[in-house]
C-alpha cells in the first residue's frame, strides 16, 4: 500500500531498519528468524529483489512477501504481484535480497504505490523529485527532516528569526528547482559564444 523512498542508501537502511523494528515490536512477523548478511528476515517480511535472474522469473527491483522460510535449504517464497517466486541460498548469500519497505528513488521508477513517501534531501533534484513523487496512485508525500530545534513560539515571542539558509524547507524546494540533466556540449558550446561556427 505504502512505498518509502529515499535517494542515498544509507536512509533506505535506515527507513528498513526503523520500519522492521515497528512491524516486529507489534508480532507482525512471524516464525524463525533467517539472518542473511547480517539482516533478519522472517514470514511477513516485504523484500526487493536486486538482481535479475531470468531463469526463476526474478527481476531486478522485484517487491515481494516473505510466504514461507525453509532453514534448512535457506531459501524463502516470496507473494509478488507476479506470482510466487522462490529465493534460493546462491541468491541469498549474493546479497541480491533486502528488506523492501524503502528503496531508492532509482529502484522506484516504475513501481507503483498507493501511497509514495519520499525522504527529502539536500542532494535531492528536479528529475529524482519528479519519480519519487509520482509513484502513489492515491497520494504522494514528501518529508524533509530538520535537526535544528525551531521553535515558532520562541520566534514569534522573542523576535528570534529563522536562518533562512537552515530551513527545511527552503532546501528542499531549491533542491527539487535544480535539475540533474546534462546539456548537450554542443549546446554549452553555442551558449558560451566562443565565435566557433557549428
Amino acid at each position: 500500500n505504502a512505498l518509502m523512498m529515499a535517494g542515498r542508501n544509507s536512509d533506505v537502511d535506515d527507513l528498513n531498519r526503523r520500519a522492521r523494528g515497528y512491524l516486529a515490536t507489534n508480532h507482525q512477523l512471524h516464525g524463525e528468524t533467517l539472518i542473511v548478511n547480517d539482516r533478519p528476515f522472517q514470514i511477513g517480511d516485504t523484500v526487493v529483489c536486486l538482481h535479475n535472474d531470468h531463469r526463476r522469473k526474478i527481476r531486478n527491483g522485484m517487491i515481494g512477501e516473505i510466504v514461507t522460510v525453509d532453514h534448512d535449504a535457506r531459501s524463502v517464497l516470496i507473494d509478488t504481484t507476479e506470482g510466487l517466486r522462490r529465493l534460493p541460498e546462491e541468491y541469498l548469500d549474493e546479497g541480491w535480497m533486502r528488506h523492501g519497505y524503502a528503496v531508492t528513488v532509482h529502484k522506484a521508477q516504475g513501481l507503483t504505490c498507493e501511497h509514495g513517501l519520499l525522504l527529502a534531501s539536500d542532494e535531492m533534484h528536479h528529475e529524482m523529485g519528479y519519480v519519487g513523487l509520482s509513484r502513489g496512485t492515491n497520494s504522494n508525500l514528501i518529508y524533509a527532516v530538520s535537526d535544528d530545534p525551531y521553535d515558532p513560539d520562541l520566534e514569534r515571542h522573542a523576535g528570534v528569526s529563522r536562518d533562512e539558509d537552515r530551513d527545511p524547507l527552503k532546501l528542499v524546494i531549491d533542491s527539487l528547482s535544480k535539475s540533474a540533466a546534462k546539456d548537450l556540449a554542443v549546446t554549452e558550446l553555442e551558449e558560451a559564444d566562443l565565435g566557433i561556427d557549428l
